[in-house]
């Protein structure tokens, strides 16, 4: 008969896990998360200087952190084996300590924020009834501070994104539609004389629903065609960072008391130096 009847039994497969000894023995996980988001944005009226005209200013955080306590507990694994005599018995799975250990605690925290500056000026007016021609000027800024839960390297640095864009819209008797946008934007990802790209894209319209043939047409009450042709870029290659930045690895091995550093082959090198953004059209 058992005389300890809170023995756990290890799994047979892995003895070192236990559903019963993990989720009662092997201590906790306490995890607490908070998060902060706030926008504030002013909007000014321009009308005095020309109907139509107005700007905008914005601000975005947002703001996360993570608090974790953990207790860790070495605990008590058997075996139930067979002896030689044919008996089942229980044996102890690691060394002869039949003692529970102690408790140790640890903490541990991260956090991390984002911030979006904004700042547009707006035009939108209609000219005979028919002509509405809009406009944007948009200048922006992005800045991050990664957290210990994000994969990238390098996390320790802030990250830093600038961008500027235009866009026109033009409408004729709500039919027809044209549209062109611009921008270009920086990235501190490439080297200085790879950092900017710039990314244009236009775009027409047929709204055929508004034409007087379909206009009072109860079946078919919106029918547009659209055709767009523009260009689309991207800065995140992989979790690496500065990809354009020499990399000597500085642990290396020692020759004859000598360290030898590991140095990138020079064409390597210059090939990253000539990273720029990732388009696609």
């Amino acid at each position: 008969m058992d005389s300890k009847p809170s023995r756990i039994v290890g799994d047979p497969l892995d003895p070192l896990k236990s559903a019963y000894g993990l989720l009662n023995r092997a201590g906790y996980v306490n995890e607490t998360r908070s998060s902060v988001n706030s926008v504030t944005g002013l909007d000014i009226n321009l009308d005095f200087i020309t109907p139509g005209l107005s700007s905008k200013a914005q601000v975005s955080f947002n703001g996360r952190a993570r608090s974790t306590m953990r207790g860790n507990r070495r605990y008590i694994r058997y075996k139930y084996l067979k002896n030689k005599a044919g008996e089942q018995v229980y044996v102890l799975d690691d060394g002869d300590d039949d003692s529970e250990g102690p408790l140790s605690l640890s903490k541990g925290v991260s956090s991390g924020y984002f911030v979006n500056l904004q700042w547009q000026m707006n035009y939108a007016r209609v000219f005979n009834e028919k002509h509405k021609v809009g406009g944007l000027l948009l200048a922006q800024r992005d800045y991050k501070e990664a957290s210990e839960d994000d994969p990238y390297t390098d996390k320790y640095l802030p990250f830093n994104v600038i961008g500027f864009s235009a866009r026109s819209t033009y409408s004729y008797d709500d039919r027809y539609l044209a549209e062109v946008n611009l921008g270009y934007n920086g990235s501190e990802q490439f080297s200085p004389n790879k950092r900017f790209g710039f990314f244009p894209a236009l775009s027409g319209g047929w709204v055929i629903s508004n034409e007087k043939f379909l206009r009072n047409n109860k079946t078919l009450t919106n029918l547009k065609l659209r055709a767009s042709l523009g260009k689309v870029g991207n800065d995140k290659i992989g979790y690496n960072r500065f990809l354009y930045l020499d990399d000597i690895n500085t642990n290396g091995w020692v020759n004859d008391d000598v360290r030898v550093l590991y140095i990138p082959a020079w064409a390597w090198v210059e090939k990253l130096k000539n990273v720029h953004w990732v388009t696609r059209t």
